[in-house]
Parts: structure tokens; sequence; C-alpha cells
């Protein structure tokens, strides 16, 4: 952190114990479909304690109705997907009262002196510098509009119990698999997405050189060239996405053989925050449209440079960063080393040409199986949705028009590809 960023959050929590006590009443959430948990109790796994805390001191400061109202005026005003804010931008905003506001409940409800608080709580928001704010299920966006009856909840994985807590600052545990009537603001750490008024900062890109392999290759895609492989259609049958995290983000890595070396890297990344002409947004498990995997400028410099070689193609369910592989590299081999075996390395494409006028996307021998870069993840994986093999009979009866199957670590399928080359 700067020292003006230190500065300007210290100053702000220096005015805790100034600020005007709210006596508004809580409201608590007493509901069947809300599983009652034990009271405050910090989790043995530090990331997770210091999320939960977060949300903890946020519940608390939303017994204020108007630290509530700013909440709900910041995510209606939000243009960024789901009306996401930056929790950091947000709680340096006007001078910092809304941090002193936080601040001052949390020290309503903790055993605490000054110091300690001040000085646990600067820390939380220093080691957590990638948190944001939002409802993550439509239903709660569209119903809650900044009253008492709320949740805010928290988990670091897809599938885990997400925490919640109430105003009172009690814990609850949520059912993982649905949201519970009771609207919910959930505080995650952020999936990468770009807040247009964030300081830089606080915002900087949470990649870091050798934290998960290099950042995309752009091989040549010239301005006006549109020729090349295009997707225009896709269905999973999962969206490998818990309802605390929202909507999904599918991401197609477009995988080849790295210069003089025998391994993998992502020479082109497709998804929803790849720039044009690579944005591909799915929210569902059916799309349909059209989006460039890789032009055809891309595809001769491939050949060119890597005779023989096909391209991989990986599609990943994004949980941690855009357009970065964040895969247990042993969970990513096995992957590739079971569907080679099971389609006789016949599990990569290269374009072809049938005839004077027209080029198809065919399948071709993969040659390696160890991606670049990578490092073991345990926390915020991303989700492995598959590797593409082409099998039109297969793919056709999930998708129409489909010639790509996907198939996951158990060589099982989990969707389909509908490929063209133009």
């Amino acid at each position: 952190m700067s020292r003006l960023i230190a500065r300007g959050v210290g100053v702000a929590l220096v005015g805790v114990l100034a600020a005007c006590a709210d006596t508004t009443q809580p409201h608590p959430t007493d509901r069947p479909d809300l599983a009652r948990g034990p009271g405050w109790q910090e989790p043995p796994d530090p990331d997770r304690a210091r999320d939960q805390r977060l949300a903890r001191r946020f519940a608390l400061a939303l017994n204020n109705p108007r630290f509530r109202a700013e909440v709900w005026s910041a995510t209606e005003r939000s243009t960024v997907r789901e009306r996401r804010i930056h929790l950091h931008s947000f709680l340096l905003a006007s001078g910092g009262q809304r941090l002193t506001q936080l601040a001052q409940a949390a020290g309503e409800h903790l055993q605490r002196g000054r110091a300690d608080l001040l000085s646990a709580l600067h820390a939380d928001l220093r080691d957590a510098p990638h948190m944001e704010v939002y409802l993550p299920v439509p239903g709660h966006r569209a119903r809650w509009q900044g009253g008492p009856d709320v949740l805010v909840a928290t988990a670091r994985a897809d599938g885990e119990i997400p925490v919640a807590f109430d105003r009172r600052g009690r814990k609850h545990l949520l059912d993982p698999r649905r949201p519970p009537d009771t609207p919910v603001i959930a505080l995650q750490q952020w999936e990468g997405a770009q807040f247009a008024a964030c300081d830089p900062m606080w915002c900087d890109s949470p990649w870091e050189p050798g934290d998960a392999g290099p950042p995309p290759v752009h091989t040549p895609n010239p301005v006006g060239t549109t020729g090349g492989l295009y997707l225009t259609g896709t269905r999973f049958y999962d969206t490998f996405e818990s309802w605390l995290k929202g909507a999904p983000e599918f991401e197609i890595h477009m995988l080849g053989q790295k210069p003089g070396a025998n391994e993998l890297i992502t020479y082109q990344c497709v998804g929803e925050r790849a720039g044009a002409p690579y944005h591909f947004n799915q929210d569902d498990l059916t799309w349909t449209g059209s989006v460039l995997l890789f032009s055809q400028a891309q595809l001769d410099d491939f050949a060119a440079r890597h005779p023989g070689q096909g391209l991989r193609l990986l599609i990943l369910e994004d949980d941690d960063g855009p357009c970065t592989i964040k895969v247990d590299k042993n969970r990513l081999t096995e992957l590739f080393l079971r569907v080679d075996a099971a389609h006789n390395t016949w599990t990569s494409g290269k374009d072809i040409k049938v005839t004077s006028f027209e080029k198809q996307f065919q399948r071709a021998r993969s040659f390696y199986n160890v991606v670049s870069g990578l490092a073991s993840f345990f926390q915020t994986n991303d989700d492995i949705v598959g590797t593409a093999v082409e099998d039109p009979g297969a793919a056709s009866a999930i998708l129409a028009g489909a010639g790509w199957i996907v198939k996951n670590e158990l060589t099982m399928s989990s969707g389909a590809l509908r490929l063209e080359m133009r």
C-alpha cells in the first residue's frame, strides 16, 4: 500500500470515536431457509477468516440506514456487470466517512481497544485490496432497495457453504445450491471486473509475473482482417458457478506450442473481458452469436512458426482474474493425458484447405500436455470445463450444427462448440 493510501485510511479511521453512533435497533433476519450458525468464530484459514471479518463488519455497518442507502445507491449507479462496486473505493469516498462507519459499527460489537480495532481493520483492508460488493442474485437486485432485511455473505470457492452475517453480526450458513429468500450482498474477491472510478493504486491487476504463467501471446491480427476461426454457438451442461459468485465467466484459451519448448502456452484468450474482436460473454448454458477465436493471420503465423502443430481449445470458467489460467497444473495435465488416451491424441485442430476457396478447422494430433508456467492453486481455482475434440456426431446431439465436443477430466462430455472458418 502506498504511503498516500495508508495516510488516507489512517486519517479516516482516527475519526471513529468522534463519529455519532447510529441508534437504530437491528432488525435481524429470522427465516427457516437460513441455517443458524454458531456465534462469531474465525475459521483456521487466514484468507477466509479475513474475508469473514470484513463481511461481518460490513453487515454491522448496514445497521445504519444512511450506510445502507449509500450502498444501494452505489450499486444502482454502477455500470459494471451485475452492478458491482469496488469495496475500497466505496469506503474511501466522501473523505472516508464510510470507512469510519464501518470501523465504528465493528467497534460497538467487538471487545477491543481503539488501537487494536484500527490496526485490525487497516490490516484486513491492506491485505485484501481487490474486494467487490454486489447482489449476485438477479431477483435480489430487483427487490432490495436499501431496506434492513439483508445479509452479507462470502465464500472463497465454488460449492463451499457461504458464510453470511446479519446486521447484528450473527453468523448464518447458507445453502450453497440455492440462494435464500432474504436478499444477499456478496463481499468477494474480484473476478477481474474493471472499475472506471477505481483508484489505480487499489485496482491494479492482481496478476503478477510468475503467479500463473505468462499472459496470452497475441500474434498478429491486422486491422480490417476478419477471416479466421469463429465460434458461433456453445452449449454446456453446467454454469460451473455458484449462485454467490453471480453469472459465469466462460473463457476459451487457444493453446499452442511454446517457442523453443515442449510445452503449451495461451496464444489467444476469448472471454468476457478480452478485447475486441475476442469479446465473448455467455451467462446461460446455451449461447449463439459470432466471436473470433483466432484470426487467419494468427493461424498463418502459428503454422509458420510451428509446422505441423495444432491448437488445443481449453474451456474454463474463470474465478480468479480474466484470461489467466489458475488451475492446478496436475489436474490440467491429467485432463489432457486422459482425453489424449481416449482419442488417440487427435485432440487439437488446425485449418485445412479443402477446396481452392474453402478452409475447415479439422482435428490434428496433440504432442504436448503440459501448460507452461502454471503453479499449484488450491484456492480460487478456475473451473475446468474441458478440452475440445472434433466429434460431429456426439457434438451435434448436444448442439445443432456443432462439430466439436468438450471433454472433462473424466473424459465425459461437458458441452459442445460450433466452429466455423471464414
